[in-house]
């Protein structure tokens, strides 16, 4: 693949009082073996220098752009880091997380050698040395009866452009209910290979934040069901 030939690959970040790991997650995506790439970070109003520190990486770099919101949630900052990005192929790094440094490369081999696929998730690794739970697609039903999905994820924008899209509204199962919609609009695939460092808090989440979780997993699930009905 020539560089002339090579599809434009955005990371979207999005941002909330990361500020001591977010210079590291802009840093992987930046020194990607994958060249053709954009990096849009969506800071979503936060108050401990986590836009400060994107924006020295702006300037330092033509390749990211810096985009400021109000503070709305996860789900209303990855649809503008989507809906704002420029290239035919997505994916999501969350703030607080590492890219491996072939994941863009790799990906896009995938894409590259599955034009009938739209979407893909990879292998993950987390901060305390275990494995992630990503495995291939189920072999009957869908991904609303069996969740694979981990991180690397991405997908092909065109998929995106012809699906439901995010709702800014869902604060949790936000990645669940976007590739349920591209599900719905297209295929999936699984890379199995290992591409992804998923950064553990150390205080973990809240027993009201876990019952807010399902709550809203809950909710995506009927949605997705009642769009399939019709």
């Amino acid at each position: 693949m020539t560089e002339e030939s090579a599809p434009l690959f955005s990371i979207g970040i999005t941002a909330y009082n990361v500020q001591p790991y977010l210079e590291s997650a802009i840093r992987s995506a930046l020194h990607q073996s994958y060249r053709s790439i954009e990096v849009v970070v969506v800071d979503d109003g936060s108050t401990d220098g986590s836009a400060e520190i994107a924006a020295t990486l702006s300037d330092e770099d033509s390749r990211v752009t810096l985009i400021r919101q109000p503070h709305a949630g996860y789900g209303a900052a990855l649809k503008t880091a989507v809906e704002t990005s420029t290239g035919s192929l997505f994916g999501i790094l969350d703030g607080d997380d590492v890219l491996f440094s072939r994941a863009v490369e790799r990906v896009v081999a995938a894409f590259s050698c599955n034009p009938t696929k739209d979407f893909v998730w990879t292998q993950f690794v987390r901060s305390d040395g275990i494995l992630g739970h990503s495995a291939p697609p189920p072999e009957t039903g869908s991904l609303l009866d069996h969740w694979p999905c981990g991180h690397f994820r991405a997908f092909r924008q065109a998929c995106y452009d012809r699906s439901a899209r995010l709702d800014p509204a869902v604060q949790a199962a936000v990645d669940r209910d976007l590739f349920g919609k591209l599900e719905e609009v297209g295929e999936g695939m699984f890379l199995d290979e290992t591409l992804y460092f998923y950064r553990i808090q150390p205080n973990g989440i809240s027993e009201s934040r876990r019952e807010e979780q399902r709550a809203f997993e809950r909710s995506v699930l009927e949605q997705a069901r009642e769009r399939r009905k019709s």
